[in-house]
């Protein structure tokens, strides 16, 4: 009897320790959860929110309130989704999966904040039954490699802009007939400006107006003297002004592009030969489309060459 109540007081006390343990281990967990700036949920399958840690309220503006048994896409960005949701569900059946993820979440200021992490199924696990999704800000590394790109393709658009002028100066200063020459330089503007269409228009020697020289990219001849008719008035400004407009063409019903939803646009700068303006390079455009700042600047620099 004796060793019978020392073994039950050795087991009562190596529960009790062990219980202790455990409790200090979930206040050391608590305590790094609550202190991490790690962004922490658990999510049933369907994508309920059935936890978030304190840290939400820093990062994101919410309290754990706010978003408790709230679905997530209350927070996803709408592109962003789909492919969470599939993941959701490729992380669901396998328990030693720790899938990869870059999603955006909405801040409760209205913005949107970049998350990368990784999601663990841990359904199976009765102390947890969701997905754990661990996820850190990296909104500004984001948003500066996406400056990298864009200043890239701002770069390689600069790159071929000057390679397009070098081959107008090739053209230009080529022997051959003008006719030639004119096209290869309207070739390169159709499509550097990505445009449909271009013509030039010099100053007559004889009478001082404007007259057509050459163009590119029209449908057939009516479409052409049609949209040039147009056009016409607002090349004799940009002569007279020595200035670049933009402006809308509303063509009728004869002319081939009139069934495209807001009407022409029409561009055009003065054309520069030995340093005076001599005549006007206009370019058309199907649809209403809005163009930069520096496709205006080269629109001109090329009417310069």
């Amino acid at each position: 009897n004796r060793q019978l109540s020392a073994e039950v007081r050795f087991m009562g006390l190596a529960e009790r320790q062990l219980l202790s343990d455990l409790q200090a281990s979930e206040a050391r967990y608590q305590s790094l959860v609550e202190h991490s700036s790690d962004l922490v949920q658990i999510l049933s399958l369907g994508g309920r929110i059935l936890y978030v840690s304190p840290s939400h309220r820093d990062k994101l503006g919410f309290e754990g309130a706010d978003l408790l048994e709230q679905s997530v896409a209350l927070l996803l960005h709408p592109r962003d989704e789909v492919a969470f949701r599939t993941l959701l569900r490729t992380t669901a059946t396998r328990d030693d999966l720790s899938a990869p993820l870059l999603y955006r979440v909405r801040h409760k200021d209205g913005g949107w904040r970049w998350l990368e992490g990784v999601a663990k199924s841990l359904l199976s696990n009765p102390a947890i039954g969701g997905i754990v999704l661990n996820a850190r800000d990296v909104t500004e590394r984001e948003e500066a490699q996406e400056k990298v790109g864009q200043m890239s393709l701002q770069l390689e658009a600069r790159l071929e802009r000057i390679t397009t002028l070098h081959a107008i100066d090739l053209a230009i200063s080529s022997r051959l007939p003008i006719n030639v020459t004119l096209d290869m330089v309207l070739a390169q503007v159709n499509s550097h400006l990505n445009v449909e269409a271009s013509a030039i228009r010099l100053r007559s020697r004889e009478t001082g107006q404007l007259e057509y020289y050459s163009g590119l990219g029209f449908k057939n001849e009516a479409a052409r003297d049609h949209l040039l008719m147009l056009g016409s008035r607002w090349a004799e400004n940009v002569l007279l002004e020595g200035k670049p407009l933009g402006t809308r063409l509303a063509p009728d019903v004869y002319s081939t592009w009139a069934s495209v939803e807001g009407g022409v646009r029409y561009f055009a700068a003065p054309l520069i030969i030995d340093g005076k303006t001599q005549g006007v390079l206009e370019v058309y455009q199907r649809g209403n489309v809005r163009r930069e700042r520096e496709w205006h600047h080269f629109l001109e620099t090329l009417a310069g060459q």
